[in-house]
């Protein structure tokens, strides 16, 4: 029965109405994908490997997912408005209907939690109004097909041109205080910080260290000997012994130089961290720069007046020299207005320090923060500058968006670099 009417809608359309409905519905699938960005197939590959299967779950295949049926549906609309069975608002009720049914069984059946609701809404409006636009235009195809090719094209290079505005404008926050803004083939050797924040990757892991994905980017990478690794919290899922050490062989293996600002998941219930770690304050300086890893693990996001006298001391003793200080928690929050939210407020009791850097005697040195609490649900990378200082916020979810942070530098200079893994 449904082969015999699905027959029927394709009678009364030619072949170029097919193509063209085909065409653009999965534009626009594809590019809804691409706004929703935080799209984490975690949870559904974890499915899969329960029961020892390994697909390749990728954008395009949830893009194909979402596709098909719409398509098929979207046929039977604009026939039935064609041959005048249904009103413009029943076609248009239908569109989104079936975008709102579809697209929200899919997402919770292969289990994508992580996408923004103001996100999702705004696509359910606009997704009935594109399509019944289409079937117009189809209708009177000379001038309105061109009108709408234009639209739907000029739609799609905004949304890729807002892409490469957002990662120029984030190069360009990071890199407000760097000293060096060209590595040219005539500069002097370079050398190369890692920074990677939440590096278990995944809440639904069931790697003990590191993220599998963080293991290879340093099997890809031939030199990280001579580089050095900052971990900004959260190396491992689970503080067992046996994590932690796995951890600390993982990083050793590649690493002969480490800072970590230790994570609630490194530090809670025990002190496996500081029996496996020892020390939870690294500090490492070079000519043009100072690297201070801190734990900020506690009730109060907070680090020890001890710590608090060691640093001020170090900066004393510096002056002129761009200062990173490596956190897990986003302790400043307040100071950039709560213009984000971390993956999570653990450990926190109270509420937090509006003048959370006031400590620091700067002494003329320059000031960047880089917490890793960030990104395991597919959040962007922040960065913002606000009263000399550079906040920053990066980390991993074992997801398509996730990227890390690396400072290039040698005796002319540095560069912080976003790179996708």
């Amino acid at each position: 029965m449904i082969k015999k009417n699905l027959f029927l809608y394709k009678k009364n359309l030619s072949l170029f109405d097919l193509f063209i409905l085909f065409l653009f519905t999965y534009c626009l699938i594809y590019f809804e994908i691409r706004y929703f960005q935080s799209i984490d197939l975690s949870n559904l590959r974890d499915d899969f490997r329960r029961i020892n299967r390994f697909p390749n779950l990728s954008f395009f295949w949830l893009v194909n997912l979402i596709f098909f049926p719409l398509y098929l549906i979207n046929i039977k609309i604009f026939s039935d408005y064609k041959e005048k069975k249904i009103l413009r608002i029943a076609a248009l009720s239908q569109l989104l209907l079936s975008k709102v049914f579809i697209t929200t069984f899919i997402l919770y059946f292969v289990r994508v939690y992580s996408v923004s609701r103001p996100k999702i809404i705004l696509v359910y409006l606009i997704y009935p109004v594109i399509v019944f636009l289409l079937f117009k235009f189809l209708l009177n195809k000379k001038i309105f097909l061109t009108i709408y090719l234009f639209i739907l094209f000029g739609f799609s290079y905004l949304i890729i041109d807002i892409q490469i505005f957002k990662e120029y404008s984030f190069d360009r926050c990071i890199n407000n205080f760097s000293t060096n803004n060209r590595f040219t083939p005539s500069s002097s050797v370079s050398e190369k910080v890692y920074i990677i924040g939440h590096a278990y990757g995944s809440h639904n892991t069931n790697e003990k260290g590191l993220s599998k994905k963080v293991i290879n980017l340093f099997e890809k990478d031939s030199n990280t000997e001579n580089s050095t690794l900052v971990l900004t919290g959260d190396i491992v899922l689970e503080n067992t012994k046996e994590s932690l050490s796995i951890a600390k062989k993982q990083i050793e293996e590649n690493f002969s130089s480490y800072l970590i600002a230790p994570g609630n998941h490194d530090i809670r219930g025990n002190n496996n961290y500081f029996e496996i770690f020892i020390d939870d304050l690294f500090i490492k300086k070079d000519k043009n720069f100072i690297l201070i890893a801190a734990n900020y693990s506690n009730a109060k996001w907070d680090i020890d007046d001890d710590y608090k006298n060691i640093i001020n001391s170090l900066l004393r003793e510096n002056t002129g020299r761009t200062i990173f200080l490596f956190s897990h928690q986003l302790f400043w929050l307040d100071s950039v207005n709560n213009e984000i939210s971390p993956n999570g407020f653990d450990l926190l009791e109270g509420s937090l320090n509006k003048n959370s850097l006031d400590w620091m005697q700067l002494n003329g040195n320059k000031l960047i923060v880089i917490s890793g609490d960030y990104g395991g649900m597919g959040q962007d990378s922040y960065c913002k500058v606000k009263d000399e200082t550079i906040f920053i916020a990066n980390g991993i979810g074992d997801l398509d968006t996730d990227t890390y942070l690396t400072i290039i530098y040698n005796d002319e200079g540095f560069r912080l670099r976003k790179v996708d893994f």
